[in-house]
């Protein structure tokens, strides 16, 4: 955490809950069902054990043992990739795929745009959602809307990086369903590409083959990753 910053017990739990459980949240919006997180009986529960070791353990044990500690770092790493990989097969695109609990289940489950919607906003939306609302920012500049969230800003286009690898991992797992493979199968495929990507990025951080590919992409389809306003092509006649 920054060095001085000073903010309330109550806007801390509501900005890690929207980081933590945004995503689902969202995902809960575009089904029109409530988001799984509140109805689970272990995910709130978890979450609250979670944050309160974090920020109240005894001995500030959290804050003096594990950022310093490569070792455990290193397997948390691991940890949230599966957790990732978990967020974009069973509590995204599964929601689309084997959802019985509407009247248009056949149609939500053919829709690929839903499915792939959901797996990715699953897995990245809570990031989005806690970057355009600032609650990272400091002193009083928290849940107040950025004019350009970090996402969309030029200069640092590798932020996309968790949304790309969210994106790409749902259209592959989709395929793989569609393909008559079991969920199983595609959660361990998910799970293992995931734990590959935090590896790679521990050795060699420059390589990143979504981002790779998802480049690879645009540059076939003659996309530029920067739209320039003051070219000639787009300047009213």
């Amino acid at each position: 955490m920054t060095k001085g910053l000073r903010k309330s017990w109550f806007e801390i739990i509501i900005s890690c809950l929207i980081l933590q459980f945004g995503g689902t949240t969202l995902t809960g919006v575009l089904l029109g069902q409530t988001p799984s997180w509140i109805i689970s009986k272990s995910a709130l529960p978890a979450f609250l054990i979670m944050w309160w070791l974090t920020f109240f353990s005894p001995f500030d044990i959290y804050w003096n043992t594990i950022p310093n500690n490569p070792v455990l770092l290193f397997f948390i790493g691991i940890g949230s990739s599966l957790s990732s990989a978990h967020a974009v097969g069973s509590w995204g695109v599964d929601k689309a795929l084997f959802n019985a609990f509407h009247v248009n289940t056949q149609q939500i489950r053919q829709s690929l745009y839903t499915c792939i919607f959901c797996g990715t906003l699953s897995a990245s939306g809570g990031g989005m959602i806690a970057e355009w609302f600032n609650l990272f920012g400091t002193g009083d500049s928290t849940f107040t809307t950025k004019l350009t969230p970090k996402i969309f800003a030029i200069e640092q286009y590798k932020i996309t990086a968790t949304l790309n690898r969210s994106f790409l991992l749902s259209i592959l797992y989709l395929s793989f369903i569609r393909a008559d493979f079991s969920k199983q199968f595609g959660h361990a495929v998910l799970a293992l590409l995931q734990v590959i990507h935090f590896l790679t990025q521990q050795m060699v951080p420059s390589i990143d083959i979504f981002q790779d590919i998802s480049f690879l992409v645009l540059q076939c389809l003659g996309i530029k990753s920067v739209i320039d306003y003051s070219s000639t092509k787009l300047k009213k006649k």
